[in-house]
């Protein structure tokens, strides 16, 4: 659930190379190269935000495109809590999302 987190502060605090990040995080070097671009995309920047989670993080990362315009952030079933008091919204569903969210769209 924490990979993303964790591989940009691998990256960026540690400063690993993309294959000693790949063999730390058992993530491939592409799947990383991919996830520094979208995170540079969204205008995200290291260090996160204050009250940053994961689920928020995953869904502004790996945003849905069709015929090139922007649908929906992952997916149109997701499930928001209440903002907290940085204003952020967890994605606090479904299931199948939270228990897969360091390999969605990756």
């Amino acid at each position: 659930m924490r990979k993303i987190h964790e591989i940009l502060r691998l990256r960026f605090e540690v400063g690993l190379s993309f294959r000693q990040i790949s063999q730390c995080a058992d993530v491939s070097t592409g799947a990383i190269q991919k996830m520094l671009k979208r995170l540079e995309a969204s205008g995200i920047s290291w260090p996160l935000p204050e009250g940053m989670s994961e689920p928020r993080l995953a869904s502004m990362l790996y945003r849905r495109y069709e015929e090139g315009r922007l649908v929906d952030c992952v997916d149109d079933s997701l499930e928001y809590d209440d903002e907290d008091e940085h204003g952020w919204s967890d994605v606090i569903g479904p299931d199948w999302l939270l228990g897969n969210v360091a390999h969605y769209g990756g």
